[in-house]
């Protein structure tokens, strides 16, 4: 595994403890942040919440195309197209 493959899978693991995270406390979230008052104190917890997911879309997207094209780059169509389905 290259070193730039190993930062694409720890992007990726840490977008999916974000995203769990998120959904085990979205309850909390709009109990205690959506349904009260907006304050400076709101909008700060919401900016530095939600800022990491855009920043890391925009980090992880472009490395993953890479990716996917060196995969593909890779590949020889002879032998995507030369599958054997056995007997018919």
């Amino acid at each position: 595994m290259s070193q730039s493959n190993m930062h694409l899978h720890f992007a990726v693991a840490a977008g999916v403890v974000v995203v769990y995270d998120w959904v085990l406390t979205i309850g909390q979230e709009i109990e205690l942040i959506w349904r009260q008052w907006w304050s400076l104190m709101t909008v700060l917890y919401l900016v530095i919440r939600y800022i990491g997911i855009p920043y890391s879309v925009a980090e992880v997207l472009p490395a993953h195309r890479n990716y996917a094209i060196g995969l593909v780059d890779r590949c020889r169509v002879s032998e995507i197209l030369t599958i054997d389905l056995g007997p018919t």
